[in-house]
């Protein structure tokens, strides 16, 4: 399937999930169960020809599962990138979340306020 013989003990395939909920927050019609689920999938192999076949396939499997609630396959999907894989090399960690301190909210982006 991906060109050679990949052992799965040596792919790594993590699944990172954000922003459940974050559209619509507390208008949300039932509130335990969201509408949105951002899903982030880093794939770690070997080298990078194994790691990049890993990923187009399990992107491509992954936006078709089948949803329970729903009548067919996962009805909407957007990808945060273009391509769907980015090749990042050997050596590549990718941080969702950075953490800033010291600071109010309102310092860390210009604000502009026109009235109309």
């Amino acid at each position: 399937m991906f060109g050679g013989d990949v052992d799965p003990a040596d792919v790594d395939i993590d699944y990172r999930f954000y922003g459940e909920g974050a559209v619509l927050a507390a208008a949300e019609p039932e509130p335990l169960r969201p509408r949105e689920l951002g899903v982030l999938i880093t794939v770690t192999a070997p080298d990078q020809a194994t790691a990049h076949a890993v990923a187009t396939f399990v992107a491509h499997a992954s936006s078709h599962l089948p949803i329970p609630e729903y009548d067919g396959l996962v009805s909407t999907l957007a990808y945060p990138y273009s391509p769907p894989e980015i090749d990042r090399g050997p050596l590549y960690r990718f941080t969702l979340n950075h953490v800033v301190t010291g600071v109010t909210p309102t310092e860390l982006f210009r604000t502009v306020t026109e009235e109309l």
